[in-house]
């Protein structure tokens, strides 16, 4: 499953190309490009059996009551 990654990170693609799933196969990427364009990271981890896991970090500076009041 891991190496189906690179798959499923490109634009229209699809792990097993003999299954034809609904969806354009945009999603994954749009959503990584997303991430970065926001300053985070993207991460995915796959494993057979077990499931596949992705990781989404965002950074940001911690706000008091008060900035958000001048919001």
């Amino acid at each position: 499953m891991q190496q189906d990654i690179y798959k499923v990170m490109s634009v229209f693609g699809q792990a097993d190309s003999g299954y034809r799933n609904e969806g354009t196969g945009i999603g994954l990427p749009l959503s990584k490009k997303l991430v970065e364009l926001m300053g985070g990271t993207f991460n995915i981890k796959s494993e057979a059996k077990l499931g596949t896991t992705i990781t989404l970090n965002f950074f940001y500076e911690e706000q008091t009551c008060e900035d958000l009041i001048d919001f």
